[in-house]
């Protein structure tokens, strides 16, 4: 009549169980795997690759990561150069930064050195010394056209022949004519 609940056992998480490596997923829709610089660790040398990267730890070098983010946490230390996507700046970096699309300082983000990003963001209490340059996004530029000869507004005279000296011009909107 009255029965014991068995206690259910406890699970022994398998190899097969462990969890995956972060994954991220860019704005072109593509995965890309995140690397993880530990607190533990310094590296010396030149960093460069293909993926994002969060520092915690230590880096004296320069870190080139185009197209892809940079993430220094608080804990994080870089004494070099950065140029990446995305900048993201939580701990102390002395170097120049360079962002293809925003460097952002956190509240206890600490940068000496020269920020160039077409968009920089500073929290409250971030630390910054060094100059600051918003690049311009690269646009196609506009291809220039011919002047265009047009035939006479309503209610002037036909000039006729269109002499060298003489063209007449489309006006653009919103542009009072001039009088000669």
């Amino acid at each position: 009549m009255w029965r014991r609940k068995k206690a259910p056992e406890p699970s022994i998480p398998s190899l097969d169980s462990r969890p995956a490596d972060p994954v991220q997923t860019h704005p072109t829709g593509e995965s890309a795997q995140q690397a993880v610089i530990g607190e533990a660790l310094v590296l010396k040398g030149e960093v460069s690759g293909t993926q994002d990267l969060t520092i915690h730890g230590r880096l004296e070098g320069g870190l080139s990561l185009s197209g892809h983010s940079v993430t220094v946490g608080r804990a994080g230390r870089v004494q070099g150069d950065i140029v990446a996507r995305v900048i993201r700046i939580e701990g102390h970096v002395k170097g120049n930064l360079q962002g293809e699309e925003l460097v952002f300082l956190g509240p206890s983000g600490v940068v000496h050195g020269d920020l160039t990003a077409v968009r920089v963001s500073m929290e409250k209490g971030c630390k910054f010394k060094g100059h600051v340059q918003v690049a311009l996004e690269e646009r196609p530029a506009r291809e220039l056209s011919e002047p265009q000869i047009v035939s006479p507004v309503p209610g002037e005279e036909d000039p006729g022949e269109v002499t060298p000296g003489r063209r007449r011009f489309r006006r653009e909107p919103g542009i009072p004519r001039s009088r000669e």
